[in-house]
């Protein structure tokens, strides 16, 4: 088709040429001539320069065709991936400008593919390979290796990342980001100068967030990748400076080697981060490998998490009531509900030896959605057959992040048609001084539909009594640490007297809890405190057993007597 309309420009061409030639060849002739056929030589002269025309004309334009064919064969190949062979000469020679504008759109084409090539495997702010870049370069790296080569994975989290990121902004935090990975490439730059050309290249990564890795796919022995650990730690845990100001921050790390604890990427990866959390747990700041010992943990921990997801779907689990009792008028005011797992084979299992699995394994939200409806439901039920204290439940860090979870809690007791004042929600000391707005927006929505809140364990850490008349808190529960010398210490008495008055001031009541003895009682209602909560009141029980016990008032009033 291309050819067929060159060929028909060429020919509009040359008849163009001839008629300019004709015209011409008449005044030359007559300019030169006074010879008496003018017209003949003219017709002769426009014949043959036509003719020139035509043949000049049709080989420009088969030239043109020739190297257009060639353009097009050379756009194919890119449509099909070949963007860096060169323009062929034809195209160059016949066709510069379309030459030119070809190899600068292919280089367009070029660097927007290497840049999304780059964004899709190298992390945008370290530029370290990504989570999928770095899994598939050492899934490679370990196909590549000897059934005995020696390999060693770092798994590496910062510790107290968290902190920058809040009280200096996403921006520093980045910037600590970028410092991080520079220190991991100096490690292997000289990691990489002390095993030798010959070795294969360490591979980093930054996997998400602040948990970056290492794997050496050859390692001499395992003093080699001891000291490797010892490199980073000590790169890691010097301090940084960002913006004029100091930073302290260092890095737990777990390690694990092949061929002794796992031969694939997923099973190293899994052994590392267990000894990552262990050297956590043990104080952070330094490395820990993985051992036979942490097996067996990660083992059990494998087994509770399936455990605890039965749990859940077989409705194992249940609440045991507290009761708090009123110091001038010994009735029941709150029972503080108290999570229990019936183990269909251990038997009743306490929070401790379950609970941080749960918040690990991700379980908690679920295992908070139904301990919530549990609440309402049994501050419903208690309403309905005329028992009047409040139920209370501990909320924790997890739950009150989740923005909505007031307004959840209405539906759950049904669009509003039962009030949620018999709903009472503890936080931890801790948590209540350190609320986010957030936090303390769903604190205060939960009151303003008619919920209590409580301070549990108040006076076991640092607390703000300044900041106690800001918070939106009904009640302060004092820890039990305080309670239990006040029969025989002075000093704790002072102590507690002093909490009970500045708690009253700003306007909070007092629940003691762990009173075990009638003394501890009698000096608490001498201080104005509001209410008590012990085994020396009561130990935890079932529902049904609380409704039993919901009158203890003489019982009380004896032990006074005595």
């Amino acid at each position: 088709m291309l050819g067929k309309v060159m060929k028909r420009q060429a020919f509009s061409f040359a008849l163009t040429i001839s008629a300019v030639a004709f015209v011409l060849s008449i005044w030359l002739t007559h300019e030169m001539t006074n010879r008496t056929s003018p017209w003949l030589l003219s017709l002769v002269m426009a014949v043959t320069l036509g003719v020139l025309s035509w043949g000049a004309a049709s080989r420009l334009t088969a030239q043109i065709a020739s190297s257009a064919t060639a353009a097009v064969s050379r756009l194919a190949y890119a449509a099909s991936g070949d963007l860096d062979a060169p323009m062929p000469t034809e195209v160059t020679k016949v066709l510069p400008e379309l030459s030119v504008s070809l190899d600068n759109f292919f280089a367009n084409v070029r660097s927007s593919m290497d840049q999304a090539n780059s964004m899709a495997l190298f992390d945008a702010v370290t530029a370290l390979p990504n989570r999928v870049h770095f899994r598939n370069e050492t899934e490679l790296a370990l196909s590549q290796l000897h059934g005995k080569t020696r390999s060693a994975l770092y798994f590496i989290d910062l510790d107290h990342f968290k902190n920058v990121n809040d009280t200096l902004g996403h921006a520093a935090g980045d910037q600590v980001l970028i410092k991080v990975a520079n220190r991991l490439r100096e490690v292997v730059a000289l990691v990489s100068t002390q095993m030798g050309k010959s070795a294969m290249r360490p591979i980093p990564g930054r996997l998400a967030g602040d948990e970056f890795t290492l794997f050496l796919p050859e390692v001499r022995n395992k003093k080699f990748a001891e000291s490797v650990a010892d490199m980073l730690i000590n790169a890691l845990n010097e301090p940084y400076m960002i913006a004029g100001q100091r930073i302290d921050m260092g890095a737990s790390i777990g390690v694990a080697m092949r061929p002794n604890h796992g031969m694939a990427l997923t099973s190293l990866m899994r052994a590392a981060d267990v000894a990552m959390y262990k050297a956590k747990a043990e104080g952070r700041g330094h490395a820990h490998f993985y051992t036979n010992d942490l097996a067996a943990e990660l083992a059990q921990r494998e087994r509770l998490d399936q455990d605890l997801k039965l749990a859940l779907e077989h409705g194992e689990f249940g609440f045991v009531f507290q009761p708090q009792v009123d110091l001038r008028t010994m009735a029941v005011v709150a029972a503080e509900s108290l999570l229990r797992w019936n183990h269909p084979t251990d038997g009743v299992r306490l929070p401790a030896s379950f609970l941080k699995q749960v918040e690990e394994s991700g379980l908690i939200f679920e295992l908070s959605d139904w301990a919530l409806d549990e609440l309402v439901s049994t501050a419903a039920r208690w309403e309905k057959e005329g028992f009047s204290p409040r139920v209370s439940i501990n909320l924790g860090k997890r739950e009150l992040n989740r923005s909505g979870l007031a307004a959840k809690l209405l539906a759950m007791s049904g669009s509003g048609a039962m009030p949620l004042h018999q709903c009472e929600f503890e936080i931890s000391e801790h948590l209540a001084m350190n609320l986010s707005d957030v936090m303390q927006l769903e604190l205060s929505l939960l009151r303003a539909y008619g919920a209590s809140i409580a301070i549990d364990n108040f006076g076991s850490g640092n607390s703000n009594l300044s900041k106690l008349k800001t918070l939106p808190v009904d009640r302060v529960k004092l820890d039990p640490a305080l309670v239990k010398d006040l029969g025989s210490d002075a000093e704790a008495r002072v102590i507690v007297q002093g909490l009970i008055g500045i708690i009253h001031g700003v306007g909070k009541q007092v629940v003691a809890q762990g009173v075990e003895t009638h003394d501890q009682m009698e000096i608490l209602e001498v201080m104005g405190c509001d209410a008590v909560q012990g085994y020396g009141i009561a130990h935890p029980m079932t529902q049904t057993d609380l409704w039993k016990w919901r009158a203890p008032s003489e019982a009380f009033r004896q032990k006074r007597v005595q």
